[in-house]
């Protein structure tokens, strides 16, 4: 791999004496960014994305670098801190960030940088009070599998672009032409929820265009309501909007009142999103219990940090991604991603069964 070096940093590389750093710069999803340097100091550096500063600790323990086609990579390691805290990590705010290694000459940052990896990092891990870092370079997306296994399973993911269902449709609006949804679609037709949620959401059976008030919304399943010249049905809202009442830990919080009845364990495996506090720009995480007597909400994995009462969320309602509960539950069989009747192994290796 051909490198471009800037002029100062190839006379200090040939002197005898080197005062070479490793850098890391990564940038989360949520626009957060960080650099982590194995020098003692904390250095300022520019690479194009405005200035940063670089804080020492960082451990370079392996980088690997590839002629052909195999996945370049490194491996690093630090204490926790401030930068990057355990909460932070087991939160999966670093979860696939964007990372850039480089060096630089600590005695001259204005001499350029050499340009070592880029690429997106993995998970990473807490081990007592460090953490370790893992990056794939560009390469790595080369190594892939393309296409899929077949399976009796739908392989999209609840509300994604192949699956197009809208979790969280657009507000209600006034002298807004809308179309009909056309059976067994999402992806055809036009969804609403009320500008307050009210436990539902409103599929158009009729089109045309709404009217110059919000209408009153029936909240019983299939009954309809006219808007303008339009027409709605009350369907199963995807998405339930919802207010953080108490918080018990980094894994259990409850909701204040919802204005829907719900079951236990009818929220289990969905998928939590803060829209506002501190967890706003977080990713989803699952759920692993709803207990619809008390409104608690038991994750998966622990939040990055704790939320606060009156933070709101969404909570996506899971998907069992059979034909069935895709056909019953969100009328959505044609972009239905599964292949329930191809015949599997047991079926091909059948052998015939002797009598008369």
């Amino acid at each position: 791999m051909s490198r471009t070096i800037p002029a100062e940093l190839i006379s200090h590389l040939a002197s005898s004496s080197r005062s070479l750093a490793w850098c890391l710069r990564i940038d989360a999803a949520n626009g957060a960014s960080v650099g982590l340097t194995t020098h003692d100091r904390t250095l300022s550096i520019d690479i194009g994305d405005g200035m940063l500063a670089y804080s020492g600790g960082l451990t370079m323990s392996e980088v690997v670098l590839s002629a052909g086609m195999g996945a370049d990579n490194f491996q690093a390691s630090g204490p926790l801190g401030p930068l990057f805290t355990a909460e932070d990590i087991l939160g999966g705010r670093w979860n696939k960030a964007r990372f850039r290694l480089f060096e630089v000459n600590h005695r001259s940052l204005t001499s350029g940088v050499i340009k070592i990896l880029g690429g997106k990092l993995g998970q990473p891990m807490v081990k007592g009070r460090s953490f370790s870092l893992e990056g794939l370079g560009h390469t790595a997306s080369y190594n892939q599998e393309i296409g899929r296994v077949t399976s009796p399973y739908c392989s999209a993911t609840f509300g994604d672009s192949r699956c197009k269902y809208p979790l969280l449709p657009a507000p209600w609006a006034a002298s807004l032409a809308v179309e009909e949804r056309g059976a067994w679609d999402a992806g055809v037709g036009s969804f609403v929820r009320p500008t307050t949620f009210n436990g539902f959401h409103y599929v158009c059976s009729a089109a045309g265009t709404t009217g110059a008030s919000e209408p009153t919304w029936p909240t019983t399943l299939g009954a309809t309501v006219a808007d303008g010249s339009a027409e709605w049905t009350c369907i199963k809202a995807a998405t339930i909007e919802a207010v953080v009442a108490t918080v018990s830990d980094d894994l259990t919080f409850t909701l204040a009142v919802l204005p829907i009845g719900t079951v236990n364990d009818e929220l289990n495996y969905g998928r939590v999103a803060f829209t506002s506090g501190a967890l706003a720009s977080d990713p989803e995480i699952e759920i692993f219990d709803w207990i619809a007597t008390t409104r608690t909400v038991a994750l998966y994995a622990g939040m990055a940090t704790l939320p606060s009462p009156g933070d709101t969320l969404v909570i996506r309602r899971p998907c069992q991604n059979t034909r069935t509960f895709c056909r019953d539950d969100w009328a959505n069989t044609w972009n239905f991603r599964g292949e329930p009747d191809q015949r599997g192994s047991d079926q091909v290796l059948r052998g015939p069964t002797g009598g008369a």
